[in-house]
Parts: C-alpha cells; structure tokens; sequence
C-alpha cells in the first residue's frame, strides 16, 4: 500500500527539500478505509475471497506480517500501515474481561484495540523496501533523462504550456524537469484551495498530472528489466517472492501479508510484472491509498499442495471502490491467473535480494551495508594484486594456506547459498516463522529542577534470549501468558502478553510527570498533549519476531499520547469533510529493531561466551552451595509445577511457571503459601543476577547493558543540544539489559534489593537536568529513577556511580567519563579496549562474543580475518614480503576452507531445519491445469502505497513530494520547497472495471 496524505512545509528558499512530512486527518481515512475494505474481503467469513485459515477478527503475528517502510525516520508510511490495520483488526468488542487469581479484574485497554505488530524496516539496513535511495547509477541515469532526446521534446512540445502556469504557482520555475513539484504544489492547492480551486480550469490540471506521471514513469521504469531504473521494484520482488513461498508451504500459517512503501515500487513493478501491456492508463504516479494485491489461489478442489496460481489486483486510491484484476506477464485481459511456476520463472531472474549485488549495481560504496561489502572487496583485489605483482617471495607457495582458505570458503559458501537459494526457489525448501522472546520500558525524576530531556528504559516482558531456542525458557515475570504443550518441559510456545493496562498506566503516569504543563517536572520544550516524532522517539525491540515487546511499547504509547478528542474534523476545498480516525487516536512511530540488523536493544542473543559463561556459572562454588543449601526446598516445588525439573538450574523456569499461575489460576493461589513463592522468586533473582551481572565492568555478562548504554548515550547527548528538538526517548526491551544496567551504573552498591528480575511494566528513568539558574549550556546532571511494575506507585530516585543516598544528581562530564563514552562533551579519547562498557561496535560485539556466523558477524569475521593475513604477508623491514616459504599449500588451504565453510552451510541449514525456520517441501506440481470459478485463495500479499517523495538521493534531488495528495505551507513565494507536506486527496481519473472475476475464495 501506498500511505495516505501528508502534511509539511517548505522553508528553504530555492529547494524542494521537504523534511517533516506527516499524515493527515485524510491520509488516515484513507489508509483505514483500505484496511476496512481488505478486511471485508479476506477476513471476514461471509466473503466469497475469505483466507479459510486465518482468524476472521482477531490479529495473529504467526498468520499475518505488517510492515512499513521507516523513510530515514519519517513516520507517515509506518503511520499509515497503523491506520490500515486497525481498519483490518479493528477493536475487538467483544473482547471480555480477566479476573486475576486475586480477584482482581482487568478491562481490555481502549475498548479491545488490538495490539498489530507493525514492523519498521530501517532503510540504511535493509534495501527491499527503498531500492533506490542512495542508489548513485539510478542519480546517473535520472540525470541523463533531461538530455534525453524523447525528453526534450516532450519539454519543448509543451514549453508553451508549462510557461502559462507561473500564474498558478506564485513565479516559481515551470520547466518540465520541476514538473514534478508543479503538480504537487498545485494539486495540493486544487484540494484545499478553494479560491484556487475556482481559478484553475480542470483541464489544465489533467494536463500537469499527464506530464508528471510521464516524466516518473520514464524514471522508475524501463522496458529492459535489469536496467536500474526498475531497481525498486526489483528489490521489493525478493521480498514479495519470500513471502509467498511461505503462503505456498501448507505448514507455514502465515497467509497474509501487508507492506507499506512509497509510489516508486508500484511504477517498477507494474512494468516488471508487465501490467502496462495491455493498460496503459497506470504508466505514472499511484494515488494515495493504492494498493496491490497479489493473490495466491488455487482450485477449490485441489488436491496437490502447490498447484497454485497468482492474480495481480490493483485499486488506485479512492478513484476505485474496489480492487480490480488486471492481466500481467503480457496476458490478455480474462487471462488473470499465471500458474506460480510461470510467476517464478518470469520473474525470479529480476529480484535483488543481495546487499553486494544492490552495492556493485549502485556503485555505491559508503552507504547502507555497502562500506562493509566494498571493504571486503578491496581487500580481495589487495590480495590478487600482491599474487599477481609476484611481490611475495621465499620460493614457497604466493598466495598462503590461509588465503587460499579464505578464497575456498568464499567459492564454498557462495555454492551453497545458491544451492539453498535454489531449493528455496524450486520449492523444495521454504522460510518458516521464527519464534521469538521479550521486552521492557523505563523512566523518572524528582524535585524542582528544570528537566532537558528523559530517556526511559521499560520492561514490557519476555524470556532470555542470548539463544535463539530459549533455552526452555518459558518467560519473563507475570504478565506474559501462554499454554506449555508438553508436560515435562517448560518450553512455552504462544506467549500471550495480557495486562496491557500495566504499560498503558505506566505512559499515563510519564504523561502525568513529564508532558502535562501543571507539573512541575514537565519537560517545558515538548508539546503537551500532540506526538511530535522530532521531540519523543520510541523504540521497541522487535524480539526475533515476537510481538509483545512491540505492542507493550504501543499500549504505553497510547498512555502517553491518548487520543485527542479535540482534533477537529477537516474541510477540504471541495466542501467534504474529514473526521479523525478512531476518536482522534494519535499514531505513534514505534520503531522496531531487528536484532538481526542492531545490537542495542540485545545484546545477548547468539553472543557464544555469554553462553559458555552461563554454563560455568553452573560448576561456580557459589551457585553449588546455593543449589545445596536449597536442594530439599526445590525438591519439595515438584508437586507444583507439574513434575517438571526443579535443578537450580531451572529456577528461573520453575518462577516462572509458579508466577504465572499464581496470578492468573484461583486453585493454585489459594494451594501456594507466600512464602514459598517468595523463596522462589529470591532463589531467581540470585541466579539471574549472576547470569547478566559482573562487578567486573568489562566481563561478558554485562553485555546487555553495554550495548544499550551506547544507544542511552547517544540520545542523551541529543538532549543536552539545545538546537536539536529530541528530549523524550521511550524504549522497550526484556528484561536482561536493566539487570546489566544497574551493574554498570553501580545502583544496586547501595541497594541490593534492586538485584534481580524487575516486574513487568518496570521502568528506568534516566533525566537530564538543569538548574533553573544555571547559566551553561552543558551544566547539566543526570538523575536515575526506578519504578518496578506495579509495586512502585511512582517513581523512585536512586543514587547511582557509587554515590550515597541523596546524592541523586551526578553531572552529566562524570557520567559520561564513567561510562568510558567519547562525545562532544567529554573531548578526551578514552580507551575502548580496557573500558568498553558501551557497546556499539558490530565488529567488537563479535569477537567478545566469539561470534564468527550470525547479526552480521559473517562478514565481519571474514574482513579481520583477510586484515590479519594480509598484514601476516609483511615480514619486519620488508613490507609486502614473505620471508619463508608456506609449509601447507594454498590449493590444500582452500581445500581445507571449503570443506569446512561447507561444514558451517550445512550446519546452518541443518539448525534453521531443526528450529523451524526453514522446511522441507514437496516439488510444485504445475501440469498446466486451468481454472476460472471457485477458486480458493490461500494467501494474500498486500503492497500498498503510502506515499513518500523520490528518495533515491537522501536529499530528495528537489522532488517536494510524491504526486497530488499532500499539502503543506509554501513560505517563500519564489520556490515549491515544502516543509509540512500534507497528504489528501487525488485526482487521477477513475478506469472502467474490468471483467472476468470468477467466483473464488481466499
């Protein structure tokens, strides 16, 4: 889908710049009102499309995959996937209440609003959603296309024309390579301009539009497929094709997907998928509110599993009422269903998936990846350069046993990956879900101080995660619920997380403290009652797919940011009028982070020495003594938990097990005495204290809160910048980094009771503050507060560093310096190597963890090892020599590198096999069979555009927005930049529905 309208402004004279785009009261209709239209047709029973496997009402991560495009950190199109999938999972209402063991009862928060794991994709991490931003050959050819002889006269052809609009744009340039911002500016004024509105004729505005989709259809589009023009829509290609190989797997249950970009994929993909064969009319921009829909379906009496076809639907915004099917791979129109091995063929050859492919394409060698990818490049050629300049001497082998290694298992590996990818794409292997673990958040502060800016550091719930499979690990504290399958273990494997009203009250009470201008620890240079993404970020760790973390962080969000009931409806220039959406509920950028592409918010999963000291916390004459000392005691909690295992070792199961059903099983609570539970709970706070805690600073158990202190640090130096608007963060994660945290802000030397597990909905509050006297721009001071869940009713400051109680504020150069961090307010280096308490590093995080495989640990790995033999050729004296001959040779090296990189591939698939992330799969079977009526749909993949501007260069290359539905302030009269884009309405003309749709069923 294509986002809905947006709204910025234009301040800088001479530039198209437009930097602070956000959704409008129209976009979100309009992006809702697509959710509300996909949810009629796939979801709800009665639809004769309905996807037979999938929940009719309620929202389930495991059957359906949400995700935005980040936009480098604009929140429209992430905004709008929010509003389309509250259209597609509306409130539940007849969602009922719990009644806790205590008889307690607990309401659904917000009338049943349920929780979509709506997953941010980073552009400077992943490509698939934006091929072209910073794509520098896309620059080249863009560049071209204005001495392009169709293209000059196309200009000089309508030069009369383009000249008559100064009138109509306030004297700003009207050459046809600004028409793309001509279109926007009038467009925006045609919708709500009223006396505008009367003065431009409708022809003249058809024209304009006619122009500026010529001119973007000839930019994102090429007939030839691999031409770079077409680069977004071929990275897209790789995900949408991932995705639907998934569909077609009977034992995979996702079976829907929705994805969020701008209008750029849509103008690739209909050329790649060769829609415009036969329908021209959709050669240039797509409204606002498009969306594509790519059905997998198959006959409803099908009896082999991947006898499947794929149909192309599209809906242009509000100009259609529904979708409508449209031929493509040069089909003729009624010839809508292409037999997924043809799809496949067709098209699988265009899909960029690859980092290196999408670099070397680009030429692109600095940004998103391609620094790493170019490194390791270099360093290759280094290699071959010294071979062939035969600068290495000795009479031995030129090239050592451990290039040649390096070199076999490169061949090796690149082998297996297409061998995988070849499996994948013949359907003999397929992707499957991951499971995934938990989260957290936290804030606070005291007296009258002038606060700056806060960071909060909450837990919202989830297991330790530094292995992917858990452990056995079953979950965080209370509130995450789930069913245990099997009776003898504690593996628990549809975590439920319940009491949303914890995290929703703890944003009430941030609200209360820090944004509601009657209290006097109101953060005064942040609006009080409105989200504005310059002022708050908020991060949830997204938890290797597990969504609680994220919606506790969104439940806090909506207890930070309630809905406006004062929002007014809207009146646009035609005289219709918008309302907001859902009681003017406020759309919050939750920006999810892969732990796959970040370290910060976790620090512990797949970190190999973190594991092995775990292991040998086990054979520790402390841990011993403890199991001792508790052997009859744990012995005696066998007839609670079932028989399962009461070992020490899996005290922290056994809480968690006990915990949860004392909160939530009446039989079981009035069974457990309370002191046994808290013996309980005290025997895990001891254990999990020593698993994620040192005294030592630097020890590897502290690496969850290292690499979060990068992050803490990081913003909190944002806030001490007056000139930048950031002063609230809100971050959510399990609960493992605050355990590290208190270590390594030495909370806990004063207060040991802090040593343990923290509740559910426990926070971190870290403040700036400032004297409301002082006179320096950096007198500034740092004051950690703690709230525990539901046992605090505030929170609470404590000393930190070392310091006594009372002595709260520690300046924030003292902070900075304990902390080993480098910043621009602390000019002196610090020594990284023997005081890395903050973490940001991939390579450093890598080898303390003994990582050479997983978060991007590979390549890593591969660059130092090629650093390290390439500075092993120098011999002292002799730079570029080698001063004895290789006693293995390097045909024996790469041998021995290919046969043990093969070793690593097969493991690896031989794990992702055993884990459930990959399956084996029965071979397609396609012989040709046609079908027209009732036709089962197994799965739909939703791309709909949701706006955005040309991003290909960061600076937007003068483009102010995407087509004619946004608005914004235009400041000065001689330019079109546009600083408060505002995203309504469009014009494009409505096409006659086509024929031919049979009766089917998704």
């Amino acid at each position: 889908m294509r986002h809905g309208d947006i709204q910025g402004s234009y301040p800088f004279p001479f530039s198209y710049e437009s930097d602070d785009q956000a959704l409008t009261l129209l976009g979100e209709t309009q992006s809702f009102n697509l959710g509300a239209l996909l949810q009629s047709k796939y979801f709800l029973r009665s639809s004769s499309l309905a996807i037979s496997t999938v929940y009719p009402e309620t929202y389930s991560p495991t059957q359906s995959i949400v995700k935005a495009d980040m936009g480098f950190g604009l929140p429209y199109i992430t905004n709008s996937v929010t509003a389309a999938a509250q259209g597609i999972w509306p409130a539940n209402t007849t969602m009922s209440s719990e009644t806790l063991a205590n008889g307690a009862s607990v309401t659904p928060l917000n009338k049943g609003y349920q929780f979509v794991n709506v997953q941010t994709i980073d552009p400077n991490s992943q490509i698939y959603m934006d091929g072209t931003t910073d794509c520098g050959t896309l620059m080249v050819v863009d560049a071209a296309l204005y001495g392009d002889p169709e293209f000059v006269a196309v200009a000089q052809n309508n030069s009369g024309f383009l000249s008559s609009l100064s009138q109509y744009v306030g004297g700003r340039p009207t050459e046809f390579s600004d028409i793309n911002n001509i279109y926007q500016y009038i467009n925006e004024q045609y919708i709500h301009n009223a006396t505008f509105g009367e003065l431009l004729p409708t022809a003249i505005m058809a024209q304009v539009q006619t122009l500026a989709n010529w001119n973007s259809w000839a930019m994102y589009s090429s007939p030839s497929m691999g031409d770079v023009r077409n680069i977004a829509g071929q990275t897209m290609l790789y995900e949408l094709l991932t995705v639907m190989n998934r569909f077609g797997n009977p034992a995979d249950p996702l079976k829907f997907g929705l994805y969020g970009t701008s209008y750029i994929p849509f103008i690739s993909l209909f050329q790649l998928l060769n829609v415009t064969q036969y329908h021209p009319e959709l050669e240039g921009i797509v409204n606002y509110g498009a969306a594509i829909s790519l059905e997998l379906r198959t006959f409803s009496n099908d009896t082999l599993a991947h006898n499947y076809f794929i149909r192309f639907n599209f809906k242009n915004g509000t100009d259609d009422t529904d979708f409508i099917a449209y031929p493509m791979l040069g089909r003729p129109d009624g010839q809508y269903d292409v037999p997924i091995s043809d799809f496949y063929t067709a098209v699988g050859p265009w899909a960029m998936g690859d980092l290196g492919t999408w670099c070397a394409v680009c030429n692109n060698t600095v940004d998103r990846g391609c620094d790493q990818a170019a490194l390791l490049t270099a360093l290759l050629q280094e290699m071959e350069g010294l071979v062939a300049s035969g600068v290495l001497s000795g009479g031995g082998h030129k090239v050592s046993a451990a290039v040649g290694g390096v070199i076999g298992a490169l061949v090796a590996l690149v082998l297996a990956l297409l061998l995988v990818f070849a499996m994948v794409r013949a359907g003999v292997m397929g992707w499957n879900g991951r499971k995934g673990a938990g989260s957290d958040a936290g804030m606070r502060r005291r007296s009258s101080t002038g606060i700056s800016g806060v960071v909060v550091r909450a837990v919202t719930g989830g297991r330790p995660r530094h292995v992917k499979k858990d452990s056995g690990f079953a979950g965080d504290t209370e509130s995450v619920r789930g069913i245990v399958k099997n009776p003898g273990l504690y593996e628990m494997m549809d975590d439920i997380s319940e009491l949303h009203t914890q995290v929703f009250d703890l944003g009430a009470l941030l609200q209360s403290k820090y944004f509601l201008r009657s209290s006097s620890e109101n953060i005064a240079s942040v609006n009080p009652t409105i989200y504005d993404p310059t002022q708050s970020i908020v991060k949830a760790d997204l938890g290797f797919a597990g969504p609680y973390i994220v919606n506790s962080v969104t439940a806090a969000a909506q207890g930070i940011w309630p809905a406006n009931s004062t929002t007014a409806s809207q009146t646009l220039a035609n005289g219709g009028a918008v309302s907001p959406v859902n009681n003017g509920y406020q759309f919050v950028n939750v920006q999810t982070i892969d732990p796959n592409t970040a370290l910060y918010m976790d620090g512990t999963t797949d970190c190999g020495a973190l594991n092995v000291s775990d292991l040998e916390l086990y054979s520790d004459p402390d841990f011993l003594a403890v199991a001792q000392n508790n052997s009859g005691f744990l012995s005696s909690l066998s007839g609670y938990v079932g028989g399962r295992s009461t070992l020490f070792a899996e005290i922290y199961n056994v809480y968690q097990f006990m915990s949860e059903q004392y909160i939530h099983n009446i039989t079981f609570r009035q069974m457990v005495e309370a002191p046994v539970m808290a013996q309980v709970q005290t025997l895990a706070n001891w254990n999990v204290w020593s698993m994620y805690s040192s005294p030592n600073m630097a020890d590897i158990r502290n690496i969850g809160g290292q690499t979060m202190l990068s992050e803490i640090l990081t913003v909190m130096n944002r806030f001490a910048d007056k000139q930048d608007p950031l002063k609230f963060g809100f971050y959510g994660t399990s609960y493992i980094p605050f355990i590290s945290l208190f270590q390594l802000l030495n909370v806990t030397g004063h207060h040991p009771e802090l040593q343990g597990i923290v509740n559910y909905a426990g926070a971190i509050s870290l403040e700036i503050r400032q004297m409301a006297n002082a006179t320096t721009a950096h007198n500034y001071y740092i004051r950690f507060n703690f709230k525990n869940g539901t046992d605090d009713a505030d929170f609470i400051a404590y000393p930190m560093l070392g310091r006594l109680d009372g002595d709260l504020d520690v300046p924030i150069t003292d902070f900075f310096v304990a902390l080993a961090i480098d910043s621009y307010l602390v000019r002196e280096p610090r020594d990284y190597l023997t005081q890395p308490y903050a973490l940001s590093d991939l390579g450093a995080w890598c080898g303390l963890c003994s990582n050479a495989q997983d978060r991007g640990c590979d390549q890593a790995s591969l660059i130092t090892a090629l650093v390290s033999e390439l500075e092993g050729m120098a011999a002292p004296g002799r730079p570029g020599l080698v001063s004895t001959p290789h006693k293995l040779s390097p045909v024996a090296g790469g041998i021995i590198g290919a046969v043990i990189a093969l070793v690593l591939a097969t493991s690896l698939v031989v794990g992702l096999l055993a884990t459930g992330v990959m399956s084996w799969k029965k071979g397609r079977s396609d012989t040709g069979t046609r079908r027209r009526n009732s036709i089962g749909i197994s799965a739909a993949v939703i791309r709909a555009v949701t706006g955005g501007k040309p991003r290909h260069a960061r600076k937007d290359s003068g483009f102010a927005g995407d087509a004619e539905g946004e608005r914004g302030v235009v400041k000065n009269p001689g330019v079109y930049e546009m600083m408060d884009d505002a995203s309504e309405l469009r014009h494009i003309p409505s096409r006659a529905p086509s024929d031919g749709h049979g009766d089917m069923k998704l």
